[in-house]
């Protein structure tokens, strides 16, 4: 293969490694923003437990907003376990693809490698053939 064939291939190489690592900052930050959600919703959760427990008088339209509050709590915390799930399982598979770039990567610097070694033996190579021949006198050797 042609050097300017692997680093365009290298090139190339290292622009979605730019965008897989992009992408795994984007995930990461959705999973911190998961946590702040649930931490949120937690507080939420404790503070009207806390309500409940001290058994303070309630009036049936703070008990229907809680209750209501309280299925949907239950469906944000299943909507974002289920978001972190799948977040973290893009995250995973961005990681592994990262991962497998680099190997591509150092196996096309290997081959620049030997592809510049290679041709430089043929140069030199070259640069001996094109030697004017003389013949060596019985006396010089």
């Amino acid at each position: 293969m042609k050097p300017q064939t692997i680093e365009k291939l290298d090139l190339m190489a290292s622009l979605r490694a730019a965008e897989l690592e992009a992408e795994i900052k984007r995930h990461t930050a959705t999973i911190r923003r998961i946590t702040s959600q649930r931490e949120i919703l937690a507080a939420y959760e404790s503070r009207l437990a806390e309500t409940w427990r001290h058994g303070g008088v309630v009036t049936a339209g703070h008990a229907v907003r809680a209750e209501r509050f309280s299925d949907a709590s239950r469906k944000a915390g299943s909507q974002i376990d289920q978001l972190e799930t799948e977040t973290q399982a893009h995250l995973a598979e961005a990681l592994k693809q990262l991962a497998a770039l680099a190997i591509h990567r150092d196996s096309l610097a290997e081959a620049l490698r030997k592809t510049e070694m290679a041709a430089l033996r043929e140069s030199e190579q070259r640069a001996e053939r094109l030697q004017p021949w003389r013949p060596t006198l019985s006396g010089d050797a």
